[in-house]
């Protein structure tokens, strides 16, 4: 039978386990600064995503090659099974941040570049609350238009038959506390209902509207509006809290 031994794990095998750890450590540094310093009003978002995000993800890539050359090392060496746990630990964690900011950054690339947008631009909404520029003409045809595969082409209006507007009024506040969407406004006599919803990292702050009205057919027209009060992308944000409002319906 074959005598496994596991060999002491050598100065170099240590240095490299500890140095990916720290790297490591740093990253996960970095990330919190960043979102730290913009909730605290320390940095713009600008600074937080250019530099501290950025050179976080840099130094994802860069833990993650230095973990597998480290826990390559901790088996071939055959060290302690601790060695081999913190280089695995290490290089999933890295990996990790490496696949959640790439999909943001598909995501910045598959949507149009916009951060307010509605579901009809011929009458559109303006917000009762929140603070934001009139929503231009040309929105419409990047909305239409803009973006891989142009997501946000066959958002519209959506008509209900057979019911009332305050039966429907009362589903839109129900729906708006199943999507965490914090009103600040309401009026049944305007159909008006308008939120705030809150990012969970860096708290950005986008404002939800929806307008029911009653047509002169007796259907039920709801209208949608989502903006982001930062940035000049949503990431593709605003567009899937407004499917994701649609679908109850």
């Amino acid at each position: 039978m074959a005598n496994f031994k596991y060999k002491k794990s050598t100065n170099k095998d240590n240095y490299i386990v500890m140095f990916s750890f720290i790297s490591l450590f740093i990253t996960l540094a970095l990330l919190f600064s960043g979102v730290i310093s913009y909730r605290l009003n320390i940095f713009s978002i600008s600074v937080s995503l250019s530099i501290f995000t950025k050179y976080a993800i840099y130094l994802a890539i860069f833990t993650s090659m230095i973990s597998l050359v480290s826990l390559g090392y901790s088996f071939k060496r055959q060290s302690k099974i601790f060695a081999v746990f913190i280089s695995l630990i290490t290089f999933l964690v890295s990996v990790f941040i490496i696949v959640i900011f790439y999909g943001y950054i598909i995501s910045l690339k598959s949507y149009p570049f916009m951060n307010d947008i509605t579901t009809n631009y011929d009458d559109k909404i303006s917000f009762k609350i929140a603070k934001h520029d009139p929503i231009v003409d040309e929105n419409s045809f990047l909305q239409r238009y803009g973006g891989f595969n142009k997501p946000y082409n066959k958002l519209k209006s959506v008509y209900i038959n057979n019911s009332n507007i305050e039966e429907i009024f009362n589903k839109s506040i129900f729906v708006f506390t199943k999507m965490n969407i914090n009103i600040t406004y309401q009026n049944l006599e305007e159909g008006i209902i308008e939120g705030e919803a809150v990012s969970f990292w860096y708290g950005f702050k986008d404002d939800f509207i929806v307008r029911i009205e009653k047509l002169i057919s007796d259907d039920i027209k709801i209208d949608i509006r989502s903006a982001s009060r930062s940035g000049r992308s949503d990431f593709g944000k605003n567009y899937e809290r407004i499917l994701q409002f649609i679908s109850y319906f």
